[in-house]
């Protein structure tokens, strides 16, 4: 396979893809699950955005919070952080902290759920065992699902030194992508990702591959259960905890650049390695990501597209 061609109502995006180990095995899973599954091209969330300060809905958002947070503890659940109605106001520093702090406590919480243990952990780094009661696990992922929507859309509004100070270097980036969670004809074989074949994890000889150059736009996307390098830095968070990682495997995702940003302006800025030298962290090109090739047609188009778009045909030559 030379190229991948997505065909959508505003026109061709053709990408010509890198002729390795990795592409090779990496296309025959992308198109065994495009075969299967309704796919979409949709804007990917911003890194470093700041859309500005919005306190009515930053109130609104904290109420919701607090709402579910009682709700967990109503369960006896014991949530480990406070937040009250002025928590997130000041929009700034603090309340990203907040933020992290709650993404990491319900992807935390997660992971040791989807591993199997009947006793959970909000964070590893203090006491904060917990057990869901009977009957209440889907009300308790449902509640985890909307907290980290939640965070996300908010984080959005939080007024922090580096999404201001770089303001002009927000990575944009659309996503291709087999919609797997929506649209899952093997409901009766169980969630989407247990089933075999639709997310594989990277070899050590697959890492070789990763790249932190300017020279590619098209990358395998992100499937993680936390947050990149590259988020955790826009975030002002702590590269150590281990929800912070490189990507750890693969599905049918495929991010785009759209720019001028890209990956590599951030990965080899001073303010990047000095952020990373606090923490004590080594750089990696495994920060980066999964090279796929570039966009030799229609990369203007990657601007038009923002909510999930369906009506699209992708195929292979």
């Amino acid at each position: 396979m030379n190229y991948i061609n997505i065909n959508t109502e505003q026109g061709l995006i053709r990408i010509k893809l890198l002729q390795n180990l990795f592409v090779e095995k990496y296309i025959v899973q992308l198109e065994k699950i495009y075969n299967v599954f309704q796919t979409e091209i949709r804007s990917g969330p911003p890194l470093g955005l700041f859309r500005g300060l919005d306190p009515k809905f930053i109130q609104e958002q904290t109420d919701k919070f607090i709402t579910i947070i009682d709700e967990l503890n109503s369960m006896g659940l014991n949530f480990p952080y406070q937040i009250h109605k002025d928590s997130l106001i000041n929009q700034d520093d603090a309340a990203q902290d907040l933020l992290n702090k709650l993404h990491r406590s319900f992807t935390t919480s997660t992971k040791y759920h989807y591993a199997g243990n009947k006793i959970l952990i909000w964070n590893e780094r203090i006491e904060s065992a917990f057990t869901i009661p009977d009957g209440k696990l889907d009300r308790v992922l449902y509640l985890t699902e909307i907290v980290n929507e939640m965070v996300h859309d908010t984080e959005y509004y939080m007024k922090t030194y580096r999404k201001t100070s770089d303001r002009n270097k927000v990575l944009n980036q659309v996503e291709l992508l087999a919609n797997i969670t929506n649209d899952n004809p093997y409901t009766d074989l169980g969630p989407y990702y247990t089933l075999k074949g639709w997310f594989t994890t990277y070899t050590e000889e697959d890492y070789s591959y990763f790249s932190d150059s300017n020279e590619y736009d098209v990358w395998v996307g992100r499937d993680i259960l936390g947050k990149d390098f590259i988020h955790a830095y826009y975030d002002c968070d702590d590269p150590t905890n281990w929800d912070v990682t490189g990507s750890l495997g693969y599905s049918g995702k495929i991010a785009m650049d759209v720019g001028p940003t890209v990956k590599a302006d951030i990965l080899q800025s001073d303010n990047f390695h000095v952020w990373l030298d606090g923490y004590g962290v080594k750089y990696s090109k495994k920060m980066g990501g999964m090279p796929l090739g570039t966009i030799v047609e229609g990369k203007e188009l990657l601007t038009l597209f923002g909510m999930p778009n369906h009506n699209i045909k992708v195929s292979f030559e």
